[in-house]
């Protein structure tokens, strides 16, 4: 076994000593000496060899698949280093066309690509950054040819890159550059990153490393100049990266003197992750000998998985004596996690040994998902065996998301096995989904397997609205499949609503072919409802033209609410500009719901506009839940009220908004609602909470109060001991 090993170990220093002798032989010719035109560079393959025969571009092409072998790679890169410019092309897209990836492909090919570069770079980033089939340059390519280029010409290789004209293979050869100088001059390469490219700032880490290296001091002084603490907080990953390769205790004392307190438990991360590797006992001892308790959390937060990675027991227990039980949590899970991946049985004993009944059980649940990741039928088997049904119940709910990821079929199964009420429809109804997003037929005859109750129904409707999301004509089929009852019209309503949602104007199209009824109107309604949320005004305006009057009322109504609880004020102004719109008293309430979710406060002032029963209505509903959402401005508003139905419903909301909190308010309150028996049941509630705080104070305001005689005697005995 050892030999296989060695081999590719063996071919890689091979090809890289190749590379290095070849560049330093005496007649190897420099980039800056390369004449861009392809005659001269053919002229200068002729006199250093023979012209290769086609023959050899064929043996190289197929020896890409031989088995690897010292002797094998020299031979190759011995071809590829006599070809030109124009043989190399054609032996890369004779290789592409063949899907060559055999053992010598990516020696290959970065052989051909050196040997090109040498002889006529242009040319070579001109191949380079011709796009694939998907619009993309070649990042290998071109990372070899700007490399070399870099090395021997850079202000050539810059040059070049300027002329790139696709935006997106510029910003790639830019990145290669950077990178390629980063390690000789830093400085230059961070002045030509362009820090506002997302994925640019992530060359911060490989250029501040590498500054490190050569003079710390600056380093530092030009992470402390970033203009952004993304910015600053990628620089310092890369400095702190070779800080802590060479000194890590000599690293952390840095970073707790020079960085503030936002970015210590971040590079900490960094830290940590070198230092646990050469020394965790020293990590620990830096780390338990810092005296702020909070920073001291957030660095173990950040580095739990880098400490307990190489000595997970180690860390546990020095974690169990020095941290609180708060961030001990953290390293626990983590700790636990680690040895799950390798023996979860391992993990489960050491847990049972080493933590009280609670931790075990809250750890246990950690354990098992990390194992049904690796192994999702031993894990399965082990949850089933478990005596405790609380456990085993709490670990299956925890569990369901992950094991229906895995093979969401033997999921499904276990689920209908050992789950029951409302586990069991939330777990059957989720794997349901995951099997009818590759297979919704499947996923039909699973559903059969459930009992029927709510599991089945929940799952039921899931079914439909998935299905229809990919297929709504196999969909309905399969929901008129079903028998006549609550869950075929659940499904169905489901369908509508998803049908709509993707495709309002075909769904409109299908609803014609339905004979009227029910499923017609649902089906229309819904499309009104999708198109409110698309253009409103059009979507109103389209249901005017409605011929059935019943029709046109309700998609008006349903539209103006689903309007009216996602843009209330546009909503509002429409149905100020057009009263002519028939809606009855509850369709009037119910808009006033909708509307007090989104905006009360300008839904209260539309509902003031309404007249008689129906403004009555929503004004209660509306002030009902404006107290929940901001009582004060609720109140605000109900005290400018006009005397009327709308203020007295608005009071009692009022009275049991506030008579927990603030009885003696509540109880002001309740003297102005004037019919008596919604006043008595107001000031009873009042005072009985009042009792429990201040009888004494309760018993004066009510004696003193202008309530009728009756009613203040009443509630006087109420307030007796």
């Amino acid at each position: 076994m050892r030999s296989l090993v060695i081999v590719p170990i063996a071919i890689g220093c091979l090809a890289i000593g190749f590379a290095v002798g070849y560049y330093a032989k005496p007649d190897a010719p420099s980039a800056t000496s390369a004449n861009p035109s392809y005659s001269s560079t053919t002229q200068r393959v002729s006199t250093s060899s023979s012209k290769l025969p086609a023959r050899d571009v064929d043996e190289l092409i197929q020896r890409a698949d031989e088995r690897p072998s010292i002797s094998g790679l020299v031979e190759v890169l011995t071809i590829a280093n006599t070809m030109g410019p124009e043989e190399i092309r054609v032996t890369i897209q004779q290789m592409k066309e063949d899907e060559a990836t055999g053992a010598y492909t990516h020696w290959i090919f970065s052989g051909l690509m050196t040997r090109w570069t040498e002889l006529d770079p242009q040319s070579a980033l001109d191949f380079a950054v011709e796009p694939d089939d998907d619009g993309n340059p070649d990042y290998g390519k071109l990372s070899t040819v700007i490399t070399i280029w870099t090395e021997t010409d850079q202000d050539g290789a810059l040059a070049a890159i300027d002329r790139i004209q696709e935006e997106k293979a510029r910003k790639i050869a830019e990145s290669i550059f950077v990178n390629s100088i980063a390690k000789d001059d830093p400085e230059l390469a961070l002045s030509m990153l362009d820090l506002t490219d997302e994925q640019a700032r992530y060359r911060l880490q490989g250029i501040f490393s590498n500054w490190a290296k050569k003079d710390p001091a600056a380093a530092l002084t030009a992470i402390n100049d970033l203009d952004s603490t993304e910015n600053r907080q990628m620089a310092l990953h890369g400095y702190f990266n070779y800080m802590a390769q060479e000194n890590p205790a000599q690293a952390a004392q840095e970073a707790l003197h020079n960085l503030d307190q936002e970015q210590v438990p971040r590079t900490f991360s960094t830290i940590l992750q070198q230092w646990a590797s050469k020394d965790i006992d020293g990590a620990l001892s830096f780390i338990a000998s810092i005296d702020d308790l909070m920073l001291r959390r957030k660095i173990m937060s950040n580095a739990s998985w880098s400490l307990t990675r190489e000595h997970p027991e180690k860390v546990f227990f020095w974690g169990q004596q020095n941290l609180d039980s708060q961030t001990f949590g953290q390293i626990r899970s983590s700790v636990l996690s680690q040895m799950a991946r390798k023996d979860p049985h391992q993990a489960i004993q050491f847990a049972q040994n080493n933590l009280g009944a609670q931790d075990f059980k809250d750890s246990l649940s950690s354990i098992i998902q990390t194992w049904a990741r690796e192994d999702l039928d031993a894990t399965l088997a082990y949850v089933s065996s478990i005596d405790d049904a609380q456990i085993r119940s709490r670990i299956a709910q925890n569990m369901i998301w992950t094991i229906s990821e895995k093979d969401p079929e033997k999921a499904f199964s276990w689920t209908i096995e050992n789950m029951q009420g409302s586990q069991l429809r939330h777990a059957s109804s989720q794997m349901i989904r995951k099997v009818a997003e590759k297979d919704p037929k499947r996923a039909a005859e699973l559903v059969q397997q459930l009992p029927y109750g709510e599991a089945y129904s929940n799952s039921v409707s899931t079914l439909a609205s998935a299905w229809t999301q990919t297929d709504p004509q196999a969909a309905i089929q399969w929901i008129y499949s079903l028998p006549q009852g609550p869950d075929r019209t659940n499904a169905f309503n489901n369908f509508a609503s998803s049908y709509a949602r993707e495709n309002p104007e075909l769904a409109l199209t299908y609803a014609q072919q339905f004979p009227d009824g029910e499923e017609k109107t649902k089906l229309i309604v819904e499309v009104a409802e999708a198109k409110v949320e698309q253009d409103p005004i059009a979507a109103m305006q389209w249901t005017n033209t409605l011929a059935d009057e019943k029709l046109r009322e309700q998609t008006q109504y349903n539209a103006l609410r689903r309007w009216g609880s996602t843009d209330t004020a546009a909503a509002v102004q429409f149905l100020m500009q057009n009263p002519q719109l028939k809606l009855d008293d509850n369709q009037y309430r119910n808009l006033a719901r909708s509307m007090a979710y989104q905006n009360p406060a300008i839904a209260a002032n539309w509902t003031l506009s309404l007249e008689g029963n129906a403004q009555k209505r929503a004004v209660d509903v509306l002030t009902e839940q404006w107290l929940r959402q901001d009582t004060y401005a609720a109140s605000e508003w109900i005290a400018q009220l006009p005397e009327g139905d709308a203020r007295q419903e608005s009071l009692k909301n009022l009275v049991n908004a506030v008579y927990r909190s603030e009885p003696d308010a509540a109880f002001d309150w309740a003297l102005a609602i004037e019919n008596a028996d919604s006043r008595k049941k107001a000031t009873e509630r009042v005072v009985k909470e009042w009792k429990k705080r201040d009888q004494n104070g309760a018993w004066q305001t009510v004696n003193a109060s202008s309530l009728p005689l009756d009613e203040r005697e009443a509630l006087l005995n109420m307030l007796k001991d």
